[in-house]
């Protein structure tokens, strides 16, 4: 109490006496600190803070992040001697007072045997400095380490032993790894050595051919310049490898639930988890229900060409019965019950809705089954002009059932039509997208087997005739036959 210096009222729920009261009697009333409007402070802060992330506006800049609660240290004996003979002692702060939480620090000794380390916590807001034990961590395995290594070539037998430890995101100190590194040789490294011999034997071969080549006493044709390869990039000699190692941490100043104690802590968390489930699936149906009056609100105002008097007139009184039901019971009603208030408003809601995307999409859908109706009735007419009723065979029946789709769907389309046309917006409709889109399914599978029946042409077959024999018996006649035949032809 006494470390307590002023205490900040924010929230209006703060401006109530009870409140101030009890806070003065537990702290002092002059800590009471009212020098802060309480119910502007938290908005004022969160406007401030969205101004800064904004690029439209040019405010100071504002950076909030958490602070560790308290300091952390870490005590520990390491393998160097002491002047008095004994293992000197290393201490390490890890986190300063009111330090980032979130950070990872890291605990490094080159050592050959196990050890323990201290850790211990320091409030940062006390002002006694003192010290207290938080948990103890014993670190083992580091002198079996050297044989899981995978390279087998350590470059010393004292490897670096890393103990990783955390605070995280609720400034909860944890010891999260504990590993011994190990520098070892590089298995790259002895064959860049390789590849380095065979580059400067090839870079003295290209300087001794550009030499002949310049000085023109070389008969050997000599590589071009461009020939010789970059000169190979060394890589690191020496890599590390981590052998991870075992932990066993131990908190001091907590009880470690066991028995019927952790199953009734298990079933209390259960139960909050529950409990905020319920209460998150409350707060949604409320919303939705009070989002679900606003919208047909709206639409008892925007739907009257889908819509009679008497319908609109019956949606505004079970959406004016619903909002006062609202106002007096959301709190204390059952998530079942709101549910069921947000149904039957649904069950008015919909045919509107239906209706007026009907009155909107059906000429669209009109449009697009007369558009595949037509495209089916030219292939047809191809199919019918373009071959034989022979070639047509394999798929005369798909042919004709077809052409029974095509003129079945045509007159129940034009009747269909003509009966929507005879009804008002407000009625509901005979001739829906669904059903016009399932005809246009229909053309299209019946299409899509027609094709993939692949109607062939019957190529004709071509016959050749041999020549007469009087035809070469003629062109066996000697010359002077065929003269006085045609001497002969003359004189007539």
């Amino acid at each position: 109490m006494a470390d307590i210096d002023s205490i900040v009222l924010v929230g209006g729920g703060t401006r109530m006496p009870f409140v101030q009261k009890t806070l003065g009697d537990a702290y002092g009333a002059t800590k009471l600190s009212r020098n802060v409007n309480a119910e502007e402070a938290c908005v004022m802060g969160a406007v401030f803070k969205g101004a800064t992330l904004s690029s439209h506006f040019r405010v100071k800049d504002m950076r909030l992040r958490d602070a560790m609660p308290y300091a952390v240290r870490a005590t520990y004996s390491t393998e160097a001697k002491s002047i008095l003979g004994g293992n000197k002692q290393e201490t390490v702060v890890l986190y300063p007072e009111f330090g980032p939480v979130g950070v990872r620090r890291v605990i490094r000794d080159t050592r050959t045997s196990d050890f323990s380390i201290d850790f211990a916590a320091k409030p940062s807001l006390g002002k006694d400095g003192a010290w207290t034990d938080l948990a103890s961590v014993k670190v083992s395995g580091v002198p079996g380490a050297k044989g899981k290594l995978k390279a087998k070539q350590a470059v010393s037998d004292k490897p670096e032993v890393r103990v990783t430890v955390q605070t995280n995101e609720l400034g909860v100190f944890e010891v999260v790894k504990a590993e011994a590194a190990f520098n070892v040789t590089n298995p790259g490294y002895a064959t860049y050595l390789e590849d380095l011999a065979l580059w400067e034997t090839e870079s003295a071969q290209w300087e001794a051919s550009t030499a002949a080549t310049e000085s023109e006493s070389s008969l050997v044709e000599a590589p071009k310049k461009s020939s010789l390869r970059a000169r190979p990039v060394p890589p690191p000699e020496l890599v590390v490898e981590v052998v991870q190692l075992d932990i066993d941490v131990a908190t001091h100043g907590l009880v470690k639930l066991g028995g019927d104690a952790l199953e009734k802590s298990r079933a209390l968390l259960q139960l909050m988890d529950d409990d905020d489930a319920a209460r998150a699936a409350h707060h949604g149906a409320v919303n939705g229900l009070e989002s679900l009056i606003y919208q047909l609100r709206d639409l008892a105002d925007d739907a009257t060409d889908v819509t009679t008097e008497q319908q609109r007139d019956a949606l505004s009184d079970a959406v004016d019965a619903a909002g006062d039901w609202l106002d007096t019971h959301a709190e204390m009603a059952s998530l079942k019950d709101i549910q069921e208030r947000t149904a039957q408003l649904k069950a008015l809601q919909k045919p509107i809705v239906f209706r007026r995307t009907q009155v909107a999409k059906r000429p669209e859908h009109i449009s697009a089954l007369r558009a595949i109706i037509k495209q089916a009735e030219s292939l047809v007419e191809l199919y019918r002009v373009g071959y034989t009723a022979e070639e047509l065979e394999p798929a005369s029946e798909l042919l004709q059932g077809l052409e029974d789709t095509l003129r079945n769907t045509t007159v129940w389309l034009d009747d269909m039509v003509v009966k929507q046309e005879a009804l008002a917006m407000s009625d509901e409709p005979v001739l829906t997208t669904t059903a016009i889109d399932d005809k246009a399914v229909g053309i299209e599978r019946s299409l899509a087997k027609l094709v993939a029946k692949k109607v062939k042409k019957k190529v004709p077959e071509v016959t050749v005739s041999e020549p007469k024999a009087e035809a070469t018996e003629a062109d066996d006649e000697p010359q002077s036959s065929k003269d006085k035949g045609g001497a002969g032809h003359d004189e007539l």
